[in-house]
């Protein structure tokens, strides 16, 4: 039976990650309990994920199920937690959204300002990722005037956090949010970037048109698309 729930297991809302089977069942139990006492904190936390040194047990606790799987190769060490963006967090959002746009090949021109995203933080779908109490990435997805499509306007990570799957978490964390609403979404992608349209389409993304000029004469953008996995819940 243990071995099963080693496993196999049953969770929600998350990811633990930890050096031996004691430590793993333990923050089971700390976060089970957490849950029980606490279930308005889980219904907005998306992921709690503590990573303690490379090579550890991860637990992926989301959706009723924990997956474990062997991480190789991980140098981090950090306790990360993706939950829905507030309101309060626009500022900070806004910020990190200039500092990422400015290491884009387009940079010249305006990133989004602190006015939209204080109404995006609102009436849309942003995931944030925090470390303590600093923001290490977010996730924006806004509805549409087609009805049941959103638009995955951007992700974006700190230069500090990147390349350690945090991107790929925040996908998924929206993603998620989509499939449960059951809306399809779509992104805009430069036609150049072959290791991005890539990553997109084993997301989903696989419906795509080639629209020349999409912002500017020199500015190509394939425009693709991703079913809802689910059915809308009544």
């Amino acid at each position: 039976m243990w071995q099963w729930l080693w496993q196999n297991g049953y969770w929600d809302s998350g990811c633990l990650y930890s050096k031996n089977k004691v430590d793993f069942w333990l923050g089971v139990g700390v976060t089970w309990f957490t849950q029980s006492v606490f279930p308005t904190v889980f219904e907005k936390i998306h992921y709690i994920r503590v990573l303690v040194l490379p090579s550890v047990i991860s637990c992926q606790l989301r959706h009723g199920f924990i997956k474990t799987s062997v991480l190789k190769n991980s140098h981090v060490d950090f306790f990360m937690k993706i939950e829905r963006a507030k309101t309060s967090d626009f500022l900070a959002i806004a910020q990190l959204d200039r500092e990422a746009w400015a290491q884009n090949r387009n940079s010249e021109y305006i990133p989004d300002g602190e006015h939209v995203w204080r109404l995006w933080t609102e009436h849309a779908l942003v995931y944030c990722a925090w470390e303590g109490e600093t923001l290490a990435g977010a996730v924006l997805a806004f509805p549409t005037m087609t009805d049941g499509l959103f638009c995955l306007h951007k992700v974006f990570v700190d230069h500090t956090y990147r390349g350690k799957g945090l991107g790929s978490e925040l996908f998924d964390a929206v993603l998620q949010a989509c499939d449960e609403r059951g809306l399809a979404c779509f992104l805009t992608v430069d036609p150049i970037n072959e290791s991005a349209i890539r990553l997109y389409e084993k997301w989903g993304f696989v419906d795509r048109q080639f629209i020349k000029g999409y912002y500017r004469p020199e500015e190509d953008r394939l425009v693709l698309t991703r079913q809802s996995r689910t059915e809308t819940k009544e």
